[in-house]
């Protein structure tokens, strides 16, 4: 057994009060501050920032005072902060977290970290599966990868045809081999890839400057021996 060892101490600056094994407690009049230890196992703060509770050394709890946000971690399974804009809650043994976040607007996300995100949000959603899929969307357009065969991007504009560079046909024992394009006024506004390689990125500079108005030759863009890096600048 160890003795209790008492010890004090009050100036201007702080208070000290010391019993071992049970108690430590010190506060300052400077920082308006008070923390404390209890047996070596309750840790307690708190100052004009905010507030720490702890049973050492698996639950904790925080408070910030400038906005009222708290957060509460049971190591190392659970963790939960709530704060004006939103509350987001964790369970699992990192790194393969559950988790889902709620927010005041009426928004949400959740998902499995770090595999699978999803969220809808302020009139935007994405959901992704990493690193496979990848689907964002909002009130007039979305943007959808499956790698490495499929991009597909569209928007409330609509489009008045579809060019297809390669043959879409289905055939016996064959796997068809084309490129997909939606097309308005010339501009291409959306892409598919189907068994072909390496067009991600022409793609997109395709879509990209189709939304910038740029619009292409169709007969060109229709054509296997013109390289879609050739389409754009």
């Amino acid at each position: 057994m160890l003795p209790l060892l008492t010890f004090w101490r009050h100036d201007p600056a702080r208070q000290l009060h010391i019993v071992t094994p049970l108690v430590i407690r010190h506060h300052s009049y400077k920082e308006d501050s008070t923390t404390g230890l209890y047996a070596g196992l309750v840790y307690t703060r708190s100052d004009p920032q905010g507030t720490t509770h702890a049973l050492l050394p698996f639950f904790w709890r925080f408070r910030d005072a400038a906005s009222g946000a708290t957060s509460t971690a049971l190591l190392p399974f659970f963790a939960r902060r709530s704060g004006p804009r939103d509350t987001t809650t964790a369970v699992g043994i990192f790194p393969l977290l559950f988790y889902g976040r709620h927010f005041k607007n009426g928004g949400w996300s959740g998902g499995i970290f770090p595999f699978a995100f999803f969220g809808d949000n302020g009139g935007r959603r994405y959901d992704v599966v990493f690193p496979l899929f990848w689907h964002f969307a909002e009130a007039e357009k979305s943007t959808a990868f499956a790698f490495p065969l499929f991009y597909e991007r569209t928007d409330s504009h609509g489009f008045d045809r579809v060019v297809f560079r390669g043959d879409p046909s289905i055939k016996p024992e064959v796997s068809p081999e084309f490129v997909a394009f939606w097309v308005r006024e010339g501009r291409v506004l959306a892409g598919m890839n189907v068994n072909v390689w390496d067009v991600q990125d022409d793609i997109q500079k395709l879509v990209r400057a189709g939304y910038g108005g740029v619009a292409v030759d169709l007969k060109r863009l229709a054509d296997p021996g013109v390289p879609l890096g050739e389409m754009v600048g």
